[in-house]
């Protein structure tokens, strides 16, 4: 059963991708780009006859941020914005562009073999995603019917689209997953070097920081609890020795963060008289400003590039996105933002015990499901999340930011929606092919609550990728 539920996992996240695919060729090829005030960015070299079908089947997943990733993966960085985007990405583009799709770049422009290598990547990625929050949801839930259940709902999440496009979401989720299932069987050297490589795709990936100091805290702790016999000197030794591993796992995680920092400061602050001849020349009839001088963030006490960029042209700080004209933006991040909150306070109100203690307390009961004591840190996790994203950033970041590192966002999901067992027995010993008829008929439409979950994700996948492939704001 264990074997049919993996499979029926990787079918799922696979169909799932050809279908927003599919609804992308749809939606961009049938209706018009809004004339949005964005980073535009296209090949500069003449347009193929393989390079006109590059972009009827994938142009829409080029936009927004996606311009910005193409860019970067074509030419490097240059202007000052683009260093907002972590370099992972752009590199394994690049890689594949050039290794894998090599023979294809006779007929086809680096562009279109760049924007092919991304569909790739994120296919691959995202099912190796969905496959990972499954074999780490069996590891935490000790429950193989939520871990699967959990598993199908991520395949159909309120952010659907950017792990289809030339974003890092699906990167991200694959490294942030796979770092929490080593850290959870105690690979702790493997995790910091998988969480190192999800903060070389995203800022965000530091935020793993708090797995480690928790997991190996929690270790120490109830190891000398259990060997009464241990010397005062000899649990010294051992709370030193995880001390260290502590702070070397988050110097390998937060490494990448501060050696991008130091690149962006090199570039700008030391050899801007340099690069300015580049800048003019890239920046030709793209409407983009830049100065003959060096940056003023480059005066600041601590010059930190990522800070400067999301202030200065994103506008975030503390509170500073609560304006009256953003109203629309707070309600298209409503649905998240309620649904962690739900669990945030369900897991909190159930299980106070194990809240107040902080989980270290020696564990009284194996339980499983969402309720879990295990379930702890990853409520944490949320819980810091949404509170960073209601206050700090841009608020319609929210839903894609939570649907791409957050497990306890699909687990108290899973926990409240309700499925049909018996067609559940029945697809899984028949390894349904129709996928996406079976997901359908896995659930009990008829419960309000999963009715209401099941519009939201399908709605926000649908309209999601109405709306981004035609330069239309989304979240």
């Amino acid at each position: 059963m264990a074997a049919s539920m993996k499979r029926k996992v990787i079918k799922t996240a696979l169909v799932s991708r050809v279908l927003i695919i599919v609804l992308q060729i749809v939606f961009n090829n049938l209706i018009p780009d809004h004339d949005a005030d964005a980073f535009h960015y296209k090949s500069s070299q003449k347009s193929s006859f393989g390079d006109k079908i590059v972009q009827f089947f994938l142009g829409g997943f080029g936009k927004w941020d996606g311009a910005h990733f193409l860019s970067i993966a074509e030419n490097g960085y240059i202007i000052e914005r683009q260093y907002a985007f972590f370099p992972l990405l752009p590199m394994i583009m690049s890689m594949v562009a050039n290794t894998v799709l090599l023979l294809l770049q006779g007929i086809l422009s680096v562009y279109s073999c760049l924007l092919l290598a991304a569909s790739l990547i994120n296919v691959v990625s995202f099912t190796l995603a969905a496959y990972g929050i499954y074999i780490l949801s069996e590891l935490v839930l000790n429950d193989a019917k939520l871990a699967y259940n959990t598993a199908l709902l991520f395949c159909i999440n309120p952010a659907s689209v950017f792990f289809s496009s030339s974003y890092t979401e699906s990167l991200f989720a694959a490294l942030t997953f796979y770092g929490m299932i080593l850290i959870e069987q105690g690979w702790y050297a493997a995790s910091a070097l998988t969480f190192a490589l999800s903060t070389l795709t995203r800022s965000n990936g530091m935020v793993s920081c708090g797995f480690v100091l928790y997991k190996i805290t929690w270790q120490t702790i109830h190891y000398i609890s259990i060997k009464h016999n241990f010397s005062i000197f000899k649990s010294i030794l051992i709370c030193f020795k995880n001390g260290l591993i502590i702070l070397l796992s988050i110097v390998v995680i937060v490494s990448p963060f501060v050696f991008y920092q130091c690149y962006g400061f090199l570039n700008f602050c030391t050899d801007y008289d340099n690069i300015l001849p580049f800048l003019t020349d890239y920046i030709s009839g793209k409407n983009i400003a830049i100065t003959k001088n060096a940056p003023t963030w480059c005066n600041d006490q601590t010059p930190l590039l990522y800070s400067y960029i999301q202030n200065h042209y994103w506008d975030v700080g503390f509170l500073k996105y609560y304006q009256l004209k953003k109203i629309p933006n707070f309600i298209l991040a409503f649905p998240t933002v309620v649904i962690c909150t739900c669990a945030v306070w369900t897991y909190s109100w159930k299980n106070w015990n194990t809240v107040k203690f902080l989980e270290l307390r020696k564990r009284t009961s194996v339980t499983i499901g969402y309720m879990s004591e295990g379930v702890f840190v990853y409520v944490v996790h949320l819980f810091t999340l949404v509170v960073f994203a209601a206050t700090c950033i841009n608020i319609e970041v929210t839903t894609r930011l939570i649907c791409s590192c957050c497990p306890a966002f699909y687990w108290y999901v899973a926990s409240v929606i309700k499925t049909k067992g018996h067609l559940q027995r029945r697809a899984l010993a028949k390894d349904d092919h129709n996928t996406i008829s079976s997901f359908y008929k896995h659930f009990a439409i008829d419960d309000s609550n999963t009715k209401l979950i099941l519009i939201y994700f399908t709605s926000y996948c649908v309209v999601g990728v109405l709306l981004h492939c035609n330069f239309l704001p989304w979240t």
